[in-house]
């Protein structure tokens, strides 16, 4: 790609320090690029630093599996994952289910997929229920980081089509 990075599906040193470095070259795929320009220029009063270090800690634990219940250090559930790195990044925070997430109502709520920012909570809801039963964190770029069967555990995926792209239901703003 336009940055010198193969296409993996993981976020590892090379991504991180691409991502993270003021010459990142705007890719060409169909990612939300206005969300993307957008947080570069965002200059909120709680800084990106609490956000960089919750989805640093959520890096940390990809490839780790998913199991119903759990919220880590060794395996995970969408909810636990998610409760980890808030707890771990400082967040003050109970260990609630995704529905529960979406429910807090400190955090501002996202509707608008294009509003996303990095470090949202990103949920969702299944193809047979209109309630919420997934949730994972934003990273930006289409892309999110969470615990789920189908990614064998801990993991980024795209947000930019099928499942979640036809399931997203909103999001919470923790910073």
């Amino acid at each position: 790609d336009a940055n010198g990075l193969s296409v993996d599906g993981v976020v590892g040193k090379d991504t991180r320090r691409v991502l993270y470095s003021n010459d990142v070259k705007k890719g060409s795929g169909s990612g939300s690029s206005e969300s993307a320009s957008s947080e570069s220029s965002s200059s909120s009063g709680t800084g990106n630093s609490d956000v960089d270090r919750m989805i640093e800690i959520a890096h940390t634990q990809i490839g780790k599996p998913y199991s119903y219940g759990s919220s880590g250090p060794n395996s995970y559930d969408c909810s636990g994952f998610v409760y980890y790195c808030l707890k771990n990044s400082g967040v003050a925070a109970s260990r609630l289910s995704s529905a529960g997430y979406s429910g807090v109502s400190r955090w501002d709520t996202i509707t608008n997929v294009n509003s996303l920012q990095a470090g949202d909570l990103v949920y969702f809801k299944s193809d047979k229920s209109s309630s919420v039963s997934h949730i994972g964190i934003y990273l930006g770029g289409g892309s999110m980081i969470h615990s789920a069967p189908s990614s064998n555990g801990v993991a980024v995926s795209s947000m930019s089509s099928g499942y979640y792209a036809r399931n997203f239901l909103g999001a919470k703003r923790v910073f």
